[in-house]
């Protein structure tokens, strides 16, 4: 026969869990002696500048300088104002 002390530890011991197991944390950076990992493909192996370029296939008849038939003169007074910056 056990006594009522006795008992609680039977039953404490029954209830408990495994201790855990705790790995020592590691300060070091993971990356520190592994080389960086390739750069993904690329389908398209074109320059940023050619990438800007726009596009002219298909386009060369779209932009059509009309010409103009009208005969005009400037003025001495309107090139004055413009070259001053008053206009």
């Amino acid at each position: 026969m056990h006594t009522r002390s006795q008992t609680r530890n039977l039953h404490n011991q029954q209830h408990q869990a495994p201790p855990a197991v705790v790995e020592p944390f590691n300060l070091e950076d993971p990356f520190e002696n592994h080389p960086p990992p390739p750069p993904p493909p690329m389908d398209d192996q074109r320059t940023m500048a050619q990438l800007l370029e726009a596009p002219t296939e298909g386009y060369e008849d779209a932009i059509v300088v009309p010409e103009i038939n009208a005969n005009f003169e400037l003025k001495h007074g309107l090139i004055n104002l413009v070259q001053n910056k008053q206009f």
